[in-house]
């Protein structure tokens, strides 16, 4: 017995959902399947394995199934710890019993948490533009059309005389990008209208002349202005206000030292625009960006163990990140700890067993807490507006359990410690981190640290979210490398080639620089022609108006001077392939540093192998970015770093084949269940800060083709069951949205993003919009979506609800027909179009997407994949789709017999195919078709592995998590030999097949334990047919049937190991 698990998960800690088993059976015979089970489920480790089960025993079950058992026993209460085994029978009654395995309860009633959220106080600011008004020298422009450029503005005051400034803070808006200054400093920057500004410069003011001046860019031709006010309170309770309005000087023009007080302002103008706040276009929906608490904060709390420790666990929430430590050491090796969420829904805590890091006497716990989206505020998605921004916080609850059967807890309470001068000075997910060496708490999470100067901690308000268990895989250093290439450049600076694009970060050691001198490290994906790191963000880094304030990706490690020292990040990570190292004054070489791939922890299930290295390499690749884009959710990890669900939902396949998504999945979802709740609708990526808060199905049914997948790929029926109500309220808004548009889904929406644009011309500037519309692909997506939830409606005894959704899909696929089929054509095609780059009319999507979702009519079928192939073939073998119809363009082209045009266009090697990214030196897959791409880490053009799997191999059609499945490979082209394997949750299964000299093929088949599979040969009679190298037959040990069926050879197995032969003449090949 091997695998057993609980939630899908290898001993959990802290689950707070009842528990749900599996087990994977090892087994050398053909065709044996489990013909019965019994779980026990007990308090200690010895008793479940005597099988006394104390909490459950399951008695002997009569089943084959080894997964989504549910515990049937009494209720478990909170924070326990259990121990199951599983004892199973096979077919001829021989049985096995399994280890006994640990898992334990989490917090399952939110009234026992008896610690207190707790942190530091946040200064409490409001943006309260009220009376200002909306300034701007237009002259004679229009108020809707003021040109795009840069306009400098002004203001200067003096605090009231014999008075003594306790806080002065100036607030602003401004349409579009704005940088402000205080006495000549720049203190903040926003770059859209509707995140403002809000600066605490109490420290700032001086007595007599101060100066407010603001650097503000209209982006583009439209509404431009600032909005502005200075607050000042003194220490007798007076203040003063200072607002924007035509005492305001502006300047078309910069010029040295306008930002100043002692500037003379000779030749500005007044303002000739004033419009008061609240007012069209703005009105008043700004939120406050605050730049303020980008520290890491250290909390820390010492406590007594008087007697011998049985076991203890930790319960721990920090936001947005935290790190804890137990007397100096961590409980595992798990990073940025929680996953995000939608905050004000949920948050997340993470269980670790502490036992074996306390001692009886004195004990200490320490937290850091870094930032995350928790207080963001890079980026233009809202995150520094986002309602549920704040301060650092903390929950705990330390329960530690003795040998003589009491307990006692340790909890976060206003008792702690907590400061937040330690040496992360700045963290942000987009911008990096500011290490300062030199401010290092040593020892701070050791018992009778000298913690005077630190502050005490604070009761803060709770997140809006409840307490849920983190039910995924953790982030962990997942790989490590050397560097493949140190460069040394002619300024000093090193830049340090990995072997392929990753996400995460280096680790920089033997560290030997003077006290406060300082290192950073900038990460990118690209080289410019000097040999530096491509920046992105900041003054005058690439896509600037997204990141205003600093470079993205960047690092600061400033020495403390003792030497030997070495860095590496917390709370950030990075995308790259560079790293450009700055002020380390050694000689750096490879030993020097460590490279780290810091990802979700997910299993490999899934390995493919060919004869053709080109498709290993694109295999490699496309493995290589999904993995870069696991970090809680799937994203860029790069430049957004955001959840976007249609990469996920066009790659379902591709992920599912490669990686256990069970230790992913699920708990994403849940944030779209999350959305769902709040906004009525699933954005187009979760978590979301109320950004982009729009019904897109292409992108947001994966909240539904998740859980079909993961039930066709992992058994996950239990969890559709669970889902099913909320994915029916899902889909019955769907179904209103479609009728009121005639039945068929509307355009200009996110449909099959980043099709090629350039004709024949790599380095076209890329454009991801879509130029048919979302029309045929929305359409489609919805209709899969009720075709899933009638079939689950029929087994979960919901005829009604079957009823209701097929409806709806024959309503749609009329007006599908009607809509959108172009009979003078033989195609179809929408009735939208924007021209954008060399795209041609025709449009491959939208005639792959009706063939892969149902939606052609039979005698329309051969029109429509002629049209199609005619159009590749026009295109010389090249594909012209996007992320949508990049999905089904090879299997279609395979399964309607055009497998030779497959294989000419995955083996391509020039624009607009995956073979040019290798031409150009790719190590994962790009976002765009073009030179010009924007990320060289995107998975959703890679979407081909899910053929490898599906055709190459021939492994597909699984249901029920690979109950039964079909194997049904295609020897194509010059291919010699594919080999794929993928751990399935009931056991490994394995292809293997090779065209030998003489023209015969040999192919070896695994099938898991309890499985079924249908196997499908290359040959059309059974004659040309041998297993073991003798006679195919029914009666052979494991087939239970063989028929000649549609031209090939169908063989039935159970499970085991098979060896098959068709012989040279039998053989079906595509060239």
């Amino acid at each position: 017995m091997i695998n057993q698990k609980v939630c899908s998960i290898k001993e959990p800690l802290g689950i707070d959902c009842p528990p749900v088993f599996s087990w994977v059976v090892q087994a050398a015979d053909r065709g044996e399947q489990q013909s019965a089970y019994r779980i026990v489920v007990a308090s200690t480790a010895e008793k479940a394995a005597a099988k006394i089960g104390d909490f459950w025993d399951s008695g002997k079950v009569t089943s084959e199934e080894t997964m989504e058992v549910v515990y049937g026993g009494k209720a478990l209460p909170s924070c326990t710890t259990c121990y199951w085994t599983v004892e199973v029978w096979n077919s001829a009654g021989s049985k096995e019993q399994g280890l006994a395995e640990r898992f334990s309860t989490g917090i399952l009633n939110p009234d026992q948490w008896h610690g207190k959220w707790i942190g530091r106080e946040r200064k409490s600011y409001t943006l309260d533009l009220t009376g200002g008004k909306w300034i701007w020298r237009r002259d004679d422009a229009a108020f809707h059309k003021v040109p795009a450029g840069v306009q400098y503005f002004r203001r200067s005051f003096t605090p009231a005389a014999g008075k003594t400034v306790e806080q002065a803070a100036v607030s602003w808006a401004a349409d579009d990008k704005a940088i402000f200054y205080f006495n000549g400093e720049e203190m903040g920057k926003t770059n859209t209208w509707t995140a403002g500004g809000l600066k605490d410069v109490t420290s700032s003011v001086r007595a007599g002349k101060n100066t407010a001046a603001f650097a503000v860019e209209n982006l583009t031709e439209g509404y431009a202005g600032l909005v502005a006010k200075v607050q000042i309170r003194y220490t007798d309770g007076s203040g003063d206000t200072i607002l924007s309005d035509g005492n305001w000087k502006v300047s078309q023009s910069r010029q040295e030292g306008w930002q100043y007080p002692e500037y003379e302002e000779g030749g500005w103008l007044a303002p000739d625009q004033m419009v008061d706040f609240g007012g069209d276009p703005w009105k008043d929906g700004i939120q406050p960006e605050l730049w303020d608490d980008r520290e890491a904060v250290l909390l820390r709390k010492d406590f007594q163990v008087s007697r011998e420790v049985r076991e203890a666990y930790a319960y721990v929430c920090g936001l947005g990140f935290f790190e804890l430590t137990v007397n100096g050491r961590l409980p595992d090796d798990s990073l940025l700890n929680p996953f995000p969420t939608e905050y004000n829904k949920t948050v997340l805590y993470r269980t670790f067993d502490v036992t074996r890091l306390l001692k009886q006497g004195g004990n200490a716990l320490g937290v850091e807490l870094g930032n995350s989206y928790y207080n963001e505020i890079g980026g233009v998605w809202n995150w520094p507006t986002a309602s549920w921004r704040d301060a650092p916080k903390l929950m705990l609850q330390l329960e530690i359990r003795y040998t003589d059967g009491t307990s006692e807890l340790v909890t976060s309470q206003p008792g702690w410690k907590i400061t937040n001068n330690g040496p992360i000075i700045s963290n942000s997910m987009y911008y990096g981190e500011t290490y300062d060496a030199r401010k290092e708490q040593t020892g701070f999470s050791e018992y009778g640290f000298d913690e005077s100067g630190w502050e005490t901690a604070l009761v803060v308000n709770p997140p809006a979210g409840k307490l849920k268990a983190h039910m995924k895989a953790p982030v962990k250093r997942v790989a490590s490398f050397r560097a493949r290439n140190i460069k040394k450049l002619a300024n000093g600076s090193y830049v340090v080639t990995g072997q392929e694009m990753t996400a995460g970060w280096i680790k920089l050691m033997n560290i030997n620089e003077k006290a406060g001198h300082k290192i950073t490290l900038t990460y990118g994906q690209a080289l410019n022609p000097d040999g530096t790191v491509i920046k992105w963000g900041g003054a005058d880094g690439k896509v600037n108006y997204w990141w205003p304030h600093a470079y993205i990706q960047q690092d600061h490690y400033i020495a403390k001077g003792t030497g030997n020292e070495c860095f590496e990040p917390k709370f950030s990570y990075k995308g790259h392939q560079y790293i450009q190292i700055d002020g380390f004054s050694g000689e750096l070489t490879a030993e020097d540093l460590v490279i780290y791939r810091v990802s979700n922890n997910l299993d490999t299930v899934g390995s493919f192998e060919s004869s053709n290295p080109m498709l290993n390499q694109l295999h490699h690749m496309m493995v290589t970015a999904m993995a870069n884009n696991f970090q809680g959710e799937h994203c860029d990890p790069l430049l957004e770093k955001n959840g976007w669900l249609g990469d996920a939902n066009v790659s379902l396949g591709s992920l599912m084949y490669n990686f256990d998504m069970t230790g992913s999945l699920p708990g994403w979802i849940d944030v779209l269940e999350d959305c769902f709740q709040q906004y009525g609708t699933v954005p187009v990526m979760a978590p979301t800060a109320d950004w982009w808060i729009d019904n897109t199905p292409v992108w947001n049914t994966l909240f539904v083709y998740g859980v079909k997948e993961l039930e066709n790929y992992y058994g996950q029926t239990g969890y559709a069951a669970r889902q099913y109500d909320v994915m029916g309220k899902f889909a019955r808004k769907d179904i209103h949205e479609i009728q009121q548009n005639g039945w068929v889904w509307h355009d200009s929406q996110l449909a099959d993003w980043v099709a090629p644009i350039g004709g024949s011309n790599p380095n076209a500037p890329y454009n991801e919009n879509v130029s048919e519309g979302s029309g045929i692909a929305g359409t489609a997506y919805v209709y899969g979506v009720l075709d899933y939830l009638a079939n689950l409606a029929d087994r979960l005894g919901r005829p009604a609800d079957a009823a209701e959704y097929r409806q709806a899909m024959e309503k749609i696929y009329d007006a599908f027909q009607n809509t959108f089929w172009k009979e003078d054509l033989g195609y179809y095609q929408t009735n939208f179009w924007s021209q954008i780059g060399q795209r041609t009319r025709y449009r491959q999507a939208s005639n792959l997407v009706p063939l892969a979702f149902g939606l052609v009519p039979e005698e329309r079928k051969d029109r429509v994949i002629a049209s199609l192939v005619r159009d590749i073939r026009e295109k010389d073998c090249h594909l012209d789709t996007g992320c949508v119809g990049t999905r089904y363009i090879l299997p279609i082209l395979c399964d309607y017999g055009y497998e030779d045009v497959a294989y000419q266009i995955v083996t391509q090697t020039t624009y607009p195919s995956w073979g040019f990214w290798i031409e150009k030196g790719a190590t994962s897959t790009w976002e765009m078709w073009e030179a010009t791409t924007r990320s060289y880490d995107h998975y959703f053009l890679g979407t081909y592995d899910e053929w490898f799997f599906s055709h190459l191999a021939g492994i597909r059609d699984m249901k029920a998590g690979y109950k039964t499945f079909k194997i049904q490979p295609s020897i194509l082209g010059d291919l010699k030999e594919v080999k794929a394997r993928i751990d399935t949750p009931r056991g490994r299964l394995d292809v293997h097949w090779i065209l030998q000299e003489d023209g015969s093929v040999a192919m070896d088949v695994t099938v898991p334990f309890g499985s079924t599979g249908e196997i499908v040969l290359p040959a059309a009679r059974r004659l040309s047919v041998k297993l073991e190298g003798g006679v195919l037959s029914d009666s052979a040990d494991g087939v239970r049937s063989v028929t000649e069926r549609d031209g090939r050879v169908v063989v039935t197995v159970g499970s085991g190991a098979y060896s098959f032969t068709v012989w040279r003449e039998g053989v079906l090949i595509y060239e």
